[in-house]
């Protein structure tokens, strides 16, 4: 039942997908290749929602796990890396209450980062946006929710400014 429960979900999911726009025809990109990803939805991609909105798995597949599963070579590795670890390490010593969420917000990237994400010519970036919500944390229209933060609109143009490509993925939980 797990199985066939698991090639459901998979289903659902990909029906799911909405397009909202392809400027400049970014859309499709090759089947493989170098691909710059960043923002911490890549490596903590939303499975579920908050309360009876979570979900319980075996196991989750982050974008950034599915990019290179899929035969994409992740060119901004150490920056995910590094998200990765200060990430966990927040949510090791975070001392929320029953209701509260681990959040963290995604640092500021630099020209040195963007550089290192240039490497082997590549110019496509992804940055992947996560939003949870579920029973106690419901969707507002506000920065940070259905609208970005000053944050992701700054990185958003930083991106737009050193790479060719510039493809938004929003992960929503809920």
């Amino acid at each position: 039942r797990e199985t066939k429960n698991a090639q459901i979900s998979m289903t659902a999911a990909t029906q799911g997908m909405v397009l909202l726009e392809n400027n400049n025809d970014v859309l499709p990109i090759a089947v493989d290749g170098n691909i710059a990803l960043y923002c911490g939805g890549a490596v903590k991609t939303v499975k579920g929602g908050t309360g009876s909105g979570d979900v319980n798995q075996r196991y989750t597949v982050s974008v950034w796990e599915g990019l290179k599963n899929a035969g994409y070579n992740i060119t901004s590795s150490d920056w995910l890396n590094s998200f990765e670890e200060a990430y966990d390490k927040g949510e090791s010593e975070f001392e929320g209450g029953f209701w509260d969420t681990f959040s963290m917000p995604d640092p500021e990237l630099t020209d040195e980062e963007v550089a290192a994400g240039q490497a082997d010519g590549t110019d496509t970036a992804i940055y992947v946006i996560s939003r949870n919500s579920g029973e106690g944390a419901d969707r507002w229209d506000k920065k940070g929710d259905y609208l970005l933060n000053d944050g992701e609109v700054k990185a958003l143009e930083f991106l737009g400014a050193h790479y060719e490509k510039t493809i938004v993925l929003l992960n929503i939980g809920g």
